[in-house]
């Protein structure tokens, strides 16, 4: 099993810096299995391409991420959820780990324990201690 690093996606999405960007396009044309993400990768992606550097909308970073992960070159943990999320997340006005905690529950007929109000609004049953 072969795992993607939060700066693979980076790289694949900024398309900088070059070197990087074609060594990992190189070893995507050649990998045998497809790379695996994990949700955690993803939620740090979004956060560094909404942050001060990238500046991308939510819009634009959960577009990106998905049409990235949509490729036969990667399989996505929960991916059910993960592509509602991502889907969701920019008219949410919730941070994206709260979307994708609130789909994961969704996908596997659960429900969120949280203090957190404003999840609600994305129709899972939550729970508040």
């Amino acid at each position: 099993m072969i795992w993607a690093d939060t700066n693979i996606l980076l790289r694949l999405i900024t398309k900088s810096p070059v070197h990087q960007l074609e060594a990992i396009k190189q070893f995507l044309k050649t990998a045998v299995v497809p790379v695996l993400v994990h949700p955690a990768h993803i939620c740090e992606a979004l956060f560094v391409l909404e942050g001060k550097i990238y500046q991308f909308s939510a819009q634009q970073a959960a577009q990106d991420i998905a049409m990235l992960l949509s490729s036969d070159r990667f399989e996505v943990i929960d991916a059910t959820a993960v592509n509602n999320a991502l889907s969701a997340y920019p008219a949410s006005n919730l941070d994206f780990p709260d979307v994708l905690i609130c789909e994961l529950a969704r996908v596997g007929g659960g429900q969120v324990l949280t203090f957190d109000r404003k999840m609600a609004r994305l129709g899972v049953p939550l729970i508040q201690p």
